[in-house]
Formats: structure tokens, sequence, C-alpha cells
């Protein structure tokens, strides 16, 4: 009896781990397909009425990922799923309105308007599905999102064309809202840990510095220089703003899969990240070639591009499972230098454009000047980084779930506050001294100099009558 439950749990387990990456696979490919439908249709119809709203739109959405990374580091308990999915919702529906009336009257203050709210709905988006992949197991999770980068140019080949601009106002928030819809469930065990843990991830960075990756770390630099030379790429050979994406590279991207995972569960990050890098060099080289193949470039820029994608969702899946308290946070950041490379190097690739239609001799220097710069950082500044090895060092965050006892003890704490008459700011001193928190960490958590938190200390000894650390822990321990 007991081997048949045993059997029927893992079953169960099974039945949801499919159905959760098969959410997750869905919500991915709305998301891609958007990012598609957004360069190759919206951002086009915008640049032609008013180019700044396309801009605009792009610096909203880094804006977004830079804003919910600071709250989940800081504020966890201050993002709420469901209140501030169902708003991006709401915003993705409003901004669809206003973008097709924008186009269809014309008018650039309603575009302006509209593209930014659009941005903001579809960046939250992509938190929610970031964040819904570190459910997933790791070989789970990469074939659910390689699954969608092939389903999407799947789908691009079957389209054909590129939609116009009210089309793809109303497709994207179609795709939007689905891809909420299906990645919610999933995203949801993140969101709790994030807020039923007792400490924000500035604090526990100091506590425990191994489980939580600093926002300067090498892998955040490394995807904000790849995403550069990827929306670089993007402008390449564009017309009238809307990049030459290769219907092909899904073919590309197809066998580059099965050949990584040819006898292995899953594939190795360090591999393919060099897989892409390769790839977007080789592009960018054979576009200096005269008389070459616009498909061989746009083929490879474009596979390359899409591989690099695919590396950095799994790649901060993988991160955030390992500590499930920083996973919106490292999503959220990953994002924000994803996203803030794309658009560096897409504004990059305008100017270039621009001044190549006056100067030919433009485009192949400064691609020189970008393969160079990113080849030199690679050998230099990111030498000796490897992802697999990251991944392996985070070390899993203990648990952070605040217990009725810790609750009891806070409460006392203020109780004894009140009782001495201690000040606001003394009374947050006295809560982590008696929790036995040193004069340094009580510095970096309420972001207070030295001396004053000396001179805070010495007021609360005097007006509790203890002579130290010690005597002070006692008495909340005894109280």
């Amino acid at each position: 009896m007991q081997i048949t439950d045993e059997k029927t749990t893992t079953r169960t387990h099974r039945h949801d781990v499919l159905f959760a990456a098969l959410s997750c696979a869905s919500a991915m490919t709305l998301i891609v397909l958007g990012d598609w439908t957004l360069n190759i249709g919206l951002h086009p119809a915008l640049a032609q009425l008013v180019p700044i709203a396309r801009e605009a739109s792009s610096i909203a959405k880094v804006a977004t990922f830079f804003v919910v990374a600071v709250m989940c580091y800081m504020y966890p308990k201050k993002l709420q799923l469901k209140a501030l999915s169902l708003a991006a919702g709401c915003m993705a529906v409003v901004a669809a309105v206003l973008l097709m009336i924008g186009l269809r009257i014309g008018s650039p203050v309603v575009l302006l308007v509209g593209a930014p709210i659009l941005a903001v709905a579809r960046a939250w988006a992509c938190i929610i599905v970031g964040s819904a992949l570190v459910s997933l197991p790791t070989s789970t999770c990469m074939k659910s999102v390689f699954a969608a980068f092939i389903a999407t140019a799947a789908l691009r080949t079957f389209v054909g064309g590129s939609p116009d601009g009210v089309l793809s106002a109303a497709l994207l928030a179609v795709m939007c809202v689905g891809s909420l819809t299906l990645a919610i469930a999933p995203a949801r065990p993140q969101f709790v840990a994030a807020h039923e843990t007792g400490r924000e991830l500035s604090v526990l960075s100091v506590e425990q510095p191994s489980s939580v990756l600093p926002f300067s770390h090498k892998v955040f630099v490394a995807i904000l220089l790849f995403s550069l030379a990827f929306g670089y790429s993007l402008t390449f050979r564009s017309v009238n703003g809307a990049p030459a994406i290769s219907a092909l590279s899904g073919l590309l991207l197809l066998l580059v899969l099965t050949t990584m995972l040819m006898g292995k569960p899953r594939f190795d990050f360090d591999v393919l990240y060099r897989v892409a890098v390769l790839m977007i060099l080789a592009g960018l080289l054979i576009s200096l070639v005269p008389h070459a193949p616009d498909t061989f470039t746009n083929v490879l820029l474009s596979s390359g591009s899409e591989c690099f994608q695919a590396l950095v969702w799994c790649l901060l899946a993988a991160i955030g499972r390992q500590n499930i308290y920083a996973a919106l946070s490292m999503v959220a950041w990953g994002q924000f230098a994803l996203q803030g490379g794309v658009l560096c190097g897409t504004t990059l690739g305008h100017v270039v454009n621009s001044a190549y239609a006056q100067s030919p001799d433009v485009l192949p220097l400064i691609t020189c000047i970008i393969i160079f710069v990113f080849v030199a950082y690679q050998i230099v500044a990111l030498a000796g980084l490897s992802f697999e090895a990251t991944i392996r060092g985070i070390q899993p965050a203990q648990s952070l779930v605040v217990s009725d006892r810790a609750i009891e003890f806070e409460h006392i704490c203020k109780e004894i506050g009140n009782e001495y008459d201690l000040t606001q700011r003394e009374s947050e001193i006295f809560l982590l001294m008696a929790k036995g928190r040193n004069n340094r960490f009580i510095q970096e958590e309420l972001c207070l100099s030295h001396n004053t938190v000396k001179t805070h200390i010495m007021h609360i000894y005097a007006k509790l009558g203890v002579h130290s650390h010690q005597e002070l822990i006692d008495l909340a321990e005894h109280w």
C-alpha cells in the first residue's frame, strides 16, 4: 500500500512539473514572439510618426527592470504578485488602445503616452515569466526556453510578413496578458519566499554573502556587454527601423540545441556562451566582406542573439534556483543588464546607420571598433569567468522565515523601548543589538556612520542603565 502511495505521489509530481513546463514554455513563446512583433511591427510604425516614442518605450522598460530589482533587494514585501500582475494586464490593454488610436489619427502625444505604458507592462510580464522558470528543474527549464525560441522562429516563418503597427499593438497586449496568465502560478513560490523572509536581500548579502550575487558581478557585466553587441547587430542593415531577422535562425538554433544535448540531460552554460559569441563575431566579420550575401550575416547574427537570449533566461533561472529568496532580484537585474545593453547597442546602431547614409566608410570602421572592444573585454576583464562555477558557488540561503518567537521578541524590544523612552532610531538600534548584531552590521543595515551609531549606543546604554552589549542582550531576553 505504501509503495502504491509513493508511485502515485511521484506520478502526481511529474504531472505538476510537466504542466508547469508547458505553461512556462507557452509564456516564454509569447514573450519572445512579442519581442519580434515589437521590433518588426510596432517600433517601425512609431519611428515613422514619432521616433522618440520608440526610445521612450525602451527606456521605460529598462527603468522598470531597475526599479523592480531595487525593490526586490530593499523592500520585497511591497511587490504583490496578483495586484501588480492585474495592473500590468490592464496597462497593456489601455496602452494598446492608445497606440491603435494614435496610429490611426497620427497623434504623437497619444503615442508618447501609450508606448511607455505598454513597455512597463511587458517588463513586468518578463519578470513573472523569468520567476516562473525558477520553479522548473534545470534541464526542464533549458528545454522549455529553447523550445520557445524555436517555436517562435517557426511561427515567424509561417506568418511570413510583418504585421502593421495597429495589429502589432493589439497582438502585444494579448500576448502580454497571456504570458502573465500562464506564468503567474509557477511564479507564486518565488514571491511567497520573498515575502516570508525576515530580512531584505540587502541584509542577507551581509549575513550570507555567498548566497547572493552582487549587482556588480562579472556575470551581469558579461550580459550587458554581449547585449550591447546584440543590440548593435539588431540595427545592422535594418530597413525603416525594422531589424533584418532571418527565418533560418530557428533551424540553426535547433541544430545547436540537438548537438549540445546529445547524450546529456542539459547543456553547459559556458559552452553555449562561447557558441553565441562565435556566431555574433562571425556575423559581424562577414558583414565587412564586400559583396557578401546578407543571408549569411543575418542568419548568424539572429542565431547568435537568440542563442544568447535563451542562455540569459536559463542562467538567471539557475541563479535564482540556488537561492529562491533572491530569485526575483536576480531575474529583474539580469533583465535590466540585458535590456540596458540592447538599448545602448540599438541607439549606437541607429546613429551609425544615419552616418552610413552620408559616408559608407563609417559602418566598417565602427563595426571593427565594436569587435575589438568586445573581444578585448572578453580576454582581459572576463578572463576566467565561468557561468557554471558561478552557479555552483552560490550557497543556498539558510531558512529566513520569521518564527512566532522572533515576532514576540520584537514586541518585547518595542516594550522596552517605550518603557525607557528610547527614540525611534534608538529603538531600531536596540532591536539589532538585542539580536547580537555588531556596530558594522548596524551601520550597513540603517545606513548610518560609525560615529552616529556609536553615539546612539552610548545614549541607549545610559537610558537602560547597562554597561555592555551582553548586559543589553540579557535585559531583552529576561524581560
